[in-house]
């Protein structure tokens, strides 16, 4: 499977509209975010796109019907960072009106990073229960993806970060999980990461 060309078509699809993201309805108590998957800017800097999180978002929603939403324009808005970010508000309102229990919101890491994968949770205050955590450290480790922190490098704390505003804005679990870029470089890690999300969605699942 050719990964990057399958992104390409994603985005393709929307090519003709006006929005600058795209909330693809689903089923569960889970929404995915990848608001880092085209290329954004940050004070004006431009930063490089996210595009794999896209991809792990939409093989997600053709398993288990997940919602997600996903940048689909450029802008000069990073969802992530900024104070006013229509992006934030139409996940907030999804999970006010859909009763969804777990925000998963997607990134990606330097390949430079020791870290293949990062989970921000705020030191605990971004969750209200550690069983999502749970299952999802347990899955990374069971599949030995490879070295799995909590909130080294990146802790999702600042205030406008998707996964701090969100939890103040709907109490509810938010995990910022950070994606190696090294395990988008073959389709064997590539599928490797494919499981361990398929596995633990599938405990969370079940538990709700």
């Amino acid at each position: 499977m050719n990964y990057f060309d399958k992104k390409n078509r994603i985005l393709t699809n929307h090519l003709n509209i006006e929005a600058r993201e795209i909330l693809i309805d689903g089923v569960g108590k889970i929404l995915i975010s990848c608001p880092h998957s085209v290329i954004h800017y940050r004070k004006g800097i431009e930063k490089y796109d996210e595009p794999d999180t896209l991809i792990v978002a939409n093989y997600l929603h053709k398993i288990f019907n997940i919602p997600y939403i996903y940048k689909v324009k450029s802008d000069n808005e990073d969802a992530n960072y900024d104070l006013n970010s229509n992006y934030k508000e139409m996940v907030v309102n999804y999970i006010k009106n859909n009763d969804i229990k777990l925000l998963i919101d997607l990134h990606q890491l330097h390949q430079s990073r020791d870290e293949i994968v990062n989970i921000g949770i705020n030191g605990f205050e971004n969750i209200n229960t550690t069983v999502y955590l749970n299952e999802f450290v347990k899955s990374f480790s069971n599949n030995n993806i490879g070295l799995v922190s909590i909130d080294e490098p990146f802790a999702a704390s600042g205030a406008m970060t998707i996964s701090n505003y969100v939890h103040n804005k709907t109490d509810i679990d938010c995990l910022q999980i950070e994606l190696n870029c090294k395990l988008f470089k073959t389709s064997d890690k590539y599928k490797l990461v494919l499981k361990c999300f398929r596995e633990a969605i599938k405990c969370i699942n079940i538990e709700e």
